[in-house]
C-alpha cells in the first residue's frame, strides 16, 4: 500500500527501478516534507507560491559493476574500485542526477513541459565532500528543492530554474557529501552559439605544435635538424636547406618591436585602437602579435617587449601577447611547463554522449535523441554536465592532486556531439585548480577544484 505521505504529493510510485544498480529502490517521504506545486503551468493554481519540494530516495548499493559501466561509457582511465573501497567522487553528480530521476521531482516542479520550453538540463554542479561512500554500501539521497524561478544568467539561454541540494549518505548515516544542482528549463528557440572576442587561429598539421605550446605558456620555434636554422611561421621544410626533419626550441619570450601598426577599425569586441606588432625575438625569428599594456601612441620601434599569455576560455584559445619589458603589463605572467598541464582532446561522437548520459541515469532526450535536441534548438545532442564533471575529474586525477574537498562545474555554451572537447588546466591558488574545456564550435564548461595535498589527505 502506498505511504500516505507519498499519496499526499500526487502519486509518486512506491517502488521504482533503481539505476544505477540491479535491485528495486524505494522512495520515502518524511511527514514534514511537502511539495507545493501551485505555480506549475498545469496545476490550476494562482502562481502565488513558487514550487518547492523534498524527497528521500533509497538508491540501494552502488556496485563495482555500476561504476565500471559508467566509466566505460565515458571512456575514463579509472582504476575500478572493489567492494568496501570508496565510490569515486566523480560519480557523485551522476548519483545525484539519478536520484532526481527516481524521485520524480522535476516533473512535479516544472510541469509536463511541451511547446514553448526545452527539456530540463543541469547547468551547474557544486559538490562538497566531507566523507566517503563505500562500494556495495546502500545509499540514501535526500533531495531538497528551492523555488522554481525565472532565470536569465545561463549561457544556454533564459528560462525557469531550480536549485536542488542532494545529501548523499550511506547506511542511513549523516550526509557524507552534498551535491547542489542548478537545473534549467530553457525557453524554446535556437540555443545561443558561442562567439569569440579575439580572432581565432586556423590550426593545421604544420602549426599544431605551436598552438599546443601556446596553450602551455610556451613559444616553440621550429629548428632544422640538418642545418640548425630557426624558422617561423611554422612550415614543413627548412627554407635554408629544404630538409623535412625538425625539432623545436623554447624561446625566451623576449624581443624588440621591429615594426607596428595602430588600427582604429573595429575587430569583433576588441577595444579600438589596438596595436599589431612585428616582434623580433631574441632568438632571431619574428612573429606577429598584439602589443598591449601601453598606450598605442607610446609604442616605439626598437622598444623591448616580453610575452604574456591570455588564458584560454570556453570560446577562445590561449594567445601570446606582448607587453613593455620595463612595465607590469596587463596580463598575468605566463604559465611555464612546470605549472600548466598538457591539454587533452576528447572525441565526442553522438554514441558516447548518449551512452555517458544513460550510464549516469540522465534520461533527458537532449543527450540521446537528435530529433528532440533539434526541436529544443540545438544542432545536435548535448553533453550532460555530470559527464563533463567526470571528464574534468579524470583530467585532474592524472596529475595526482591529492584529495578533492570541493568542486564546481558550470556550463558554458552547449557542448554538442560529433566534435572534439579540449580540456586544459592550471593551478589557480595554493590549494585550487582551474579547468576550462572548449570545442571548435564554441561550446565548453569551466570547473574549479579545491584540493588537499597528498600528505594532508593521508
Amino acid at each position: 500500500m502506498m505511504d500516505p505521505a507519498l499519496r499526499r504529493i500526487g502519486g509518486i510510485p512506491e517502488s521504482i527501478t533503481r539505476v544505477p544498480g540491479q535491485a528495486a529502490g524505494r522512495i520515502f517521504m518524511a511527514e514534514e516534507l511537502t511539495l507545493n506545486d501551485s505555480s506549475r503551468p498545469d496545476s490550476g493554481g494562482d502562481g502565488a507560491a513558487p514550487a518547492t519540494g523534498s524527497v528521500v530516495v533509497d538508491m540501494g548499493p552502488v556496485t563495482a559493476f555500476d561504476i565500471a559501466r559508467w566509466s566505460a561509457a565515458l571512456g575514463l582511465a579509472l582504476d575500478l574500485p572493489r567492494d568496501g573501497m570508496a565510490v569515486p567522487a566523480a560519480f557523485l553528480p551522476a548519483l545525484a542526477c539519478a536520484a532526481c530521476e527516481q524521485g520524480g521531482l522535476l516533473p512535479r516542479l516544472f510541469g509536463a513541459g511541451g511547446e514553448g520550453v526545452a527539456p530540463p538540463q543541469v547547468i551547474r554542479i557544486r559538490t562538497h565532500l566531507s566523507g566517503e561512500i563505500a562500494v556495495g554500501q546502500p545509499v540514501r539521497v535526500s533531495l531538497s528543492a528551492g523555488p522554481v524561478e525565472d532565470y536569465e544568467e545561463s549561457a544556454v539561454g533564459a528560462g525557469r530554474a531550480v536549485r536542488i541540494a542532494a545529501g548523499i549518505s550511506g547506511d542511513g548515516g549523516a550526509s557524507s557529501s552534498i551535491v547542489e544542482l542548478t537545473i534549467l528549463q530553457r525557453n524554446a528557440g535556437p540555443a545561443p552559439t558561442g562567439r569569440s572576442r579575439w580572432p581565432q587561429p586556423l590550426v593545421a598539421n604544420d602549426n599544431r605544435f605551436w598552438w599546443d605550446g601556446v596553450d602551455r605558456g610556451l613559444l616553440l620555434i621550429q629548428r632544422c635538424k640538418e642545418c640548425g636554422t630557426l624558422r617561423h611561421p611554422p612550415g614543413p621544410s627548412c627554407p635554408a636547406c629544404g630538409s623535412l626533419s625538425w625539432d623545436t626550441v623554447t624561446a625566451s619570450g623576449r624581443g624588440t618591436v621591429h615594426s607596428f601598426t595602430i588600427n582604429h577599425s573595429r575587430l569583433g569586441d576588441l577595444p579600438s585602437p589596438y596595436v599589431v606588432g612585428l616582434i623580433a625575438l631574441d632568438e632571431g625569428v619574428r612573429i606577429v602579435s598584439n602589443i598591449v599594456g601601453i598606450d598605442p601612441a607610446d609604442v616605439r620601434i626598437g622598444m623591448e617587449v616580453e610575452v604574456r599569455f591570455r588564458p584560454a576560455n570556453s570560446l577562445e584559445r590561449a594567445m601570446p601577447l606582448f607587453v613593455p619589458a620595463d612595465g607590469d603589463g596587463i596580463l598575468p605572467a605566463c604559465l611555464g611547463a612546470e605549472t600548466g598541464l598538457e591539454p587533452v582532446d576528447i572525441e565526442l561522437p553522438a554514441a558516447r554522449v548518449a551512452g555517458a548520459a544513460v550510464a549516469g541515469n540522465n534520461l533527458s532526450p537532449l543527450h540521446r535523441d537528435p530529433a528532440a535536441a533539434r526541436a529544443a534548438g540545438y544542432a545536435a545532442t548535448v553533453l550532460d554536465l555530470a559527464s563533463a564533471a567526470a571528464f574534468a575529474h579524470d583530467y585532474l586525477r592524472r596529475h595526482d592532486p591529492g584529495r578533492i574537498e570541493m568542486f564546481e562545474v558550470a556550463a558554458g555554451r552547449p557542448v554538442l556531439a560529433d566534435t572534439v572537447l579540449t580540456i586544459r588546466g592550471s593551478p589557480s591558488g595554493a590549494h585550487d585548480f582551474a579547468i576550462t574545456a572548449s570545442t571548435p564550435l564554441g561550446g565548453g564548461f569551466e570547473a574549479q577544484f579545491s584540493i588537499r595535498d597528498s600528505e594532508t589527505s593521508k
